[in-house]
């Protein structure tokens, strides 16, 4: 709150900003916070609460916007059409070591800047006789001669210009936008970290750590060109060749295991233990689970149909192989002493197991 007993001065700061764009900006800086000098022998005045200043300002305006007129015509008399309003502080923020205005300009105030008849920003202030402190920020004002050097210009000049080189590096004319040039900028960054992401991904294929640089690109590049170690990598057809063969060895032992499992099923039925009508429900289960399958036919009871013939399996002679087993060895593409042989070793593994 302001002290209503404190002796005050008003002081209208011609101009505080540097020049304003071609286009009126959104944001303007308007006061520094901190000390700061008026340079046309003013003296010194400080701002060390700029938060309570902005609400003590907004609060003594009755809550309402602040103008922004024309070359002080509000304070200094103004001659006629020069009292309407160029902008209104809409609002006030503090950052980086300045108090910034949000400006709603009025349809004057676009023209006078576009037009390029005043370049900077003044405000006027309230300020402590004594101790120098701004108490309150009253207006602002449109104006070309500056009183206040600490503030950097909002635009370095009315025209910008872009170095030919750069605009050549983004692939653009030499007449691009701003908002061309923006985006060409945006593109390339976003290439950029692609391309990192790419190489990090192979420094990490080939057990790399660390920061990528020149030198590691080199090391990259010289183990992915260096033939593979063979401690390490199999030449592909050895791998095909074994795929080949584990392929074939496959087949032999599935055809064994439907020998057993067609055997198995044919000895109860001939013992009269699986109807015959059952035969491919019971075939199911072995295949499923052959240790299953055998017990349970272990502990079935044979079961006698009138007027049935069982058939019975023939004895063979060791090694000789049944009609079944022949076809499953040509079927495979192995020879009947191949298959035979296959199926002894299996049959000697299964017996060792049990």
């Amino acid at each position: 709150m302001v002290d209503p007993m404190a002796k005050r001065i008003t002081v209208t700061a011609n101009a505080f900003g540097a020049p304003l764009e071609a286009e009126a900006p959104e944001w303007i800086e308007l006061i520094p916070t901190g000390s700061f000098r008026l340079q046309d022998g003013r003296g010194t005045y400080q701002i060390t609460r700029p938060e309570q200043l902005i609400a003590e300002s907004f609060r003594a305006a009755g809550d309402t916007k602040l103008m922004i007129d024309v070359a002080h015509a509000t304070d200094h008399g103004a001659w006629a059409g020069d009292l309407a309003a160029a902008g209104w502080m809409a609002e006030l923020a503090v950052r980086d070591g300045r108090i910034w205005a949000r400006v709603e300009w009025t349809e004057k105030g676009q023209e006078l800047i576009e037009k390029r008849l005043f370049r900077r920003i003044s405000p006027t202030f309230i300020a402590d006789e004594d101790s120098r402190e701004v108490v309150r920020i009253l207006r602002a004002g449109l104006v070309n001669d500056p009183a206040i050097p600490q503030l950097k210009p909002l635009a370095a000049s009315m025209e910008r210009t872009m170095d030919p080189q750069t605009l050549e590096a983004l692939g653009l004319s030499a007449d691009a936008t701003p908002e061309e040039v923006a985006e060409a900028t945006r593109l390339m960054v976003a290439e950029h970290d692609a391309a990192n992401a790419r190489l990090a991904q192979i420094a990490a294929s080939v057990d790399h750590t660390g920061d990528v640089d020149d030198a590691a690109v080199t090391k990259i590049c010289a183990s992915i060109k260096a033939p593979p170690d063979p401690k390490h990598f199999v030449p592909m057809a050895t791998v095909q060749e074994l795929q080949a063969e584990m392929a074939d060895m496959r087949k032999v032992v599935d055809g064994v295991k439907a020998e057993k499992i067609t055997a198995s099923v044919d000895r109860a039925v001939a013992a009269g233990k699986i109807p015959p009508a059952l035969r491919d429900h019971y075939e199911a289960i072995a295949e499923q689970d052959p240790d299953a399958f055998d017990a349970l036919v272990k502990d079935m009871q044979p079961v006698v149909t009138a007027g049935r013939t069982l058939a019975v399996t023939p004895e063979r002679k060791e090694g000789e192989l049944t009609p079944e087993q022949l076809k499953m060895a040509a079927a495979c593409g192995v020879s009947p002493e191949a298959f035979a042989k296959t199926q002894k070793v299996i049959t000697a593994a299964n017996e060792a197991r049990q």
